[in-house]
């Protein structure tokens, strides 16, 4: 998973176990995930991380496009998936209120976007 934005770290974390497909823990709802204030009163949030997959640590300044972590089955999740918010504030659980995200040169289920917000379910990768 890349950074989709330069930003600071306020929440990197690393430690919450995967469990298996078709299960669905009582634990943290996020799982392992990283936390990124752009500074704009936007926070990027990427949820549902690999155990052990975060290389960045809090505080650490990000590029667009740096590695934060890797597609995991952590937190509230019922397969390995990756779970991306903007959000108005970062805390887990907090009144917070989504943002509309829009991204720039990506492919949603094979088709090419040049700008766009990807939709529920769609396949996104890189173009």
């Amino acid at each position: 998973m890349l950074a989709p934005a330069a930003g600071v770290v306020v929440t990197a974390v690393d430690t919450v176990p995967d469990h298996p497909a078709g299960t669905l823990p009582a634990a943290s709802d996020w799982g392992n995930q990283v936390v990124i204030d752009h500074g704009t009163g936007e926070f990027s949030v990427l949820m549902h991380l690999k155990q052990g997959s975060v290389p960045v640590r809090l505080g650490a300044r990000v590029v667009a496009g740096a590695v934060v972590g890797a597609c995991g089955n952590s937190g509230r999740v019922t397969h390995p998936a990756l779970h991306y918010d903007l959000l108005t504030h970062a805390a887990e659980g907090r009144d917070t209120r989504s943002l509309p995200a829009q991204f720039l040169d990506y492919a949603a289920n094979g088709r090419p976007v040049a700008r766009g917000e990807p939709r529920r379910w769609q396949r996104i990768r890189p173009r």
